[in-house]
């Protein structure tokens, strides 16, 4: 099988345990390789994977995107797949994407990843759980530009979850652009890149592999990671000016003359609630309401209202990132 399997890991290596063992487990006899890299340079990786097709290389902390080039420079098979640690395949998973590459050579290939039963009833249980499940899970929506077959869309933006390419194809576009700070939009920048010169985003809706992710389920974690994502968006408009102009860039920029009223006010809004006190204050009612047990949509508005306390203030936080 003429593949390379890139990781990247930080911190979770129970997670990364049940993906890794699980491609080998589907595949006993196949002659992949999977090169696992850590980004923590603090402990190595404690996990020893008794199968000479598994390699751990060391990226000493220096993020996801320098932690996959590294994957590739080690990578001794011309197709590529980028998988997740925290990602499940399923059975003939792998193959699908070599299958898919052969039809598509000069396409990226992005699988259609799902969540598992086990995830789906640990966040039900939560009116963040359900939140969350809601805006993060029903991931590919807006991505579609074009069905090919009953199985085959083009899509306008990939995900490194499980994405496949050729190695050449990586190699022309330069590999992720290391600058960028947290993980979040390097992916998103290579995929810009690549639509650029003329590869095409395959989705291939019947390809599945499943998410695995408890560790998030705490709104702490997700309005962090969401805050550090703004420092990756930014860099990420600066290299592609015209995703200035997207609502997620726009109304998080000073009041102007040419908003309108509805602009206005969220941008007034927004100011509030990226100021410390805005916080406090938002985190005391989501702290008092989930006590008193209101409704999913009273409490997706202020769940929402957290989320752009978290965004705006990774805006004014990351502002030294944005281009004069």
């Amino acid at each position: 099988m003429n593949l390379s399997i890139i990781i990247p890991t930080y911190k979770r290596e129970s997670i990364l345990k049940e993906t890794v063992l699980t491609i080998l487990n589907f595949y006993p006899k196949e002659k992949f390789e999977i090169k696992i890299v850590n980004d923590d340079n603090g402990a190595p990786l404690e996990l020893e994977f008794d199968d000479e097709r598994v390699e751990v290389l060391q990226n000493q902390a220096k993020g996801a995107a320098a932690a996959r080039n590294l994957g590739v420079k080690h990578a001794a098979k011309s197709n590529l797949l980028f998988i997740d640690d925290d990602i499940v395949i399923t059975e003939d998973h792998l193959q699908n994407h070599l299958n898919t590459l052969s039809e598509y050579p000069n396409g990226i290939v992005t699988a259609n990843r799902k969540e598992r039963q086990d995830l789906i009833d640990l966040f039900s249980k939560t009116s963040f759980g359900r939140y969350k499940y809601k805006h993060d899970y029903i991931w590919h929506e807006g991505f579609v530009k074009g069905k090919i077959s009953d199985r085959y869309s083009y899509i306008d933006g990939a995900a490194t979850f499980s994405c496949s390419m050729r190695k050449s194809t990586f190699e022309v576009l330069g590999g992720f652009d290391e600058k960028f700070p947290y993980a979040g939009s390097e992916d998103y920048d290579l995929f810009e890149r690549a639509k650029k010169q003329g590869h095409k985003l395959i989705f291939d809706t019947q390809n599945i592999c499943y998410h695995n992710e408890p560790y998030n389920a705490e709104m702490s974690i997700w309005m962090n990671r969401h805050y550090r994502g703004v420092a990756s968006f930014i860099l990420l408009c600066e290299k592609h000016p015209e995703l200035k102009q997207s609502s997620r860039y726009t109304l998080y920029q000073p009041i102007t003359k040419k908003d309108t009223f509805g602009e206005v006010l969220f941008k007034t809004k927004a100011s509030f609630l990226g100021t410390r006190m805005g916080r406090f204050f938002t985190d005391g009612i989501i702290w008092v309401a989930e006590k008193s047990n209101l409704s999913d949509r009273l409490m997706s508005k202020l769940y929402n209202a957290r989320f752009i306390s978290a965004v705006k203030k990774g805006f004014k936080d990351f502002n030294y990132l944005i281009e004069s």
